[in-house]
């Protein structure tokens, strides 16, 4: 096989990991926006209860929104360090 056929199918392997790390980014902000969305219905929904049990309740359902869109964020930051790293190397 001669190098350029190397190189070419070389380039569609990285091209395949790009797309695909593309559509994990891509997926992964829609996810994101959701719960910041669900965040703050639940704080709206929080703000206006007066019962104390629903209250913690719908607190307890806030605090899980906020730390799995902190998880979610910092796994879309090293996924565009990994992009990157690529694309500096490719």
């Amino acid at each position: 096989m001669k190098l350029s056929k190397i190189l070419d199918k070389l380039n569609d392997i990285l091209d395949d990991d790009r797309r695909q790390q593309l559509k994990e980014i891509d997926s992964l902000k829609v996810s994101i926006k959701r719960l910041k969305k669900k965040q703050k219905e639940f704080t709206e929904l929080c703000n206006k209860e007066s019962d104390n049990k629903q209250r913690e309740k719908l607190q307890g359902k806030i605090d899980i929104a906020r730390a799995q869109r902190k998880k979610g964020l910092k796994l879309l930051q090293s996924l565009k360090k990994e992009l990157d790293e690529c694309k500096k190397t490719g």
